[in-house]
């Protein structure tokens, strides 16, 4: 709770969940996608803590499809707002060499929990 307190601070949003992704090695990727469902609302802001690893992080605009990519080190604090998720796809390649596991913490506001169970 003080670490969802202390984001909340940070970005002046509050958010009523927490998804956890598990990065054991180099092999394990999360492919282009965007954080667009429809119980995170019209314009979501999603809010992501890197722990562990350093791993590259891509972003891909939708419609020009040009693509940026930059490192997120251990407690690093990434916050996707702005009609990103609208205009952008995001991912995790695989690491070019050996690596420590990273666990990533991505905190948002859900509208409408009903719609996140379908």
């Amino acid at each position: 709770m003080d670490l969802k307190q202390d984001v909340e601070h940070v970005c002046n949003q509050a958010f009523n969940a927490i998804l956890l992704n598990f990065y054991p090695n180099e092999n394990s990727t999360i492919s282009w996608h965007s954080d667009n469902e429809q119980c995170l609302g019209v314009n979501p802001t999603i809010v992501s803590l890197s722990l562990g690893q350093t791993r590259m992080f891509c972003i891909r605009h939708k419609k020009t499809l040009t693509q940026h990519s930059f490192e997120l080190n251990d407690n690093d604090l990434l916050i996707m707002g702005y009609k990103s998720q609208i205009n952008y796809v995001h991912s995790v390649p695989k690491h070019q060499c050996k690596c420590k596991p990273r666990i990533n913490i991505t905190l948002r506001h859900i509208y409408d929990a009903k719609c996140c169970l379908q």
